[in-house]
């Protein structure tokens, strides 16, 4: 968390910035592509993967980033090739 002082003749606000670097869900293959997504206000997520290549693909998905709500344990994966899994959430 990092913050500033922000001023104007009328108003003097602190301005908080907030963010998190890097990605949610890591693997140790990069050929499979890993969707993150967010899917309300509430701390709500889905994790998918995609293997985009002519072979499956077998790996173990682990957390990258804390995130509000966000609890992810080492899953272990066989993604066919060609294939869109659905791995955790909506």
């Amino acid at each position: 968390m990092t913050g500033a002082w922000c001023t104007c003749p009328f108003i003097r606000l602190r301005c908080e910035l907030a963010f998190n670097r890097g990605a949610p869900v890591l693997c140790d293959n990069p050929a499979l592509i890993i969707e993150f997504t967010k899917l309300s206000d509430k701390p709500e997520y889905r994790v998918a993967v995609n293997n985009p290549t002519d072979q499956p693909i077998r790996t173990v998905l682990r957390q990258g980033i804390a995130l509000p709500g966000f609890k992810f344990p080492d899953t272990p994966v066989e993604v066919p090739a060609g294939a869109y899994l659905v791995v955790a959430g909506g």
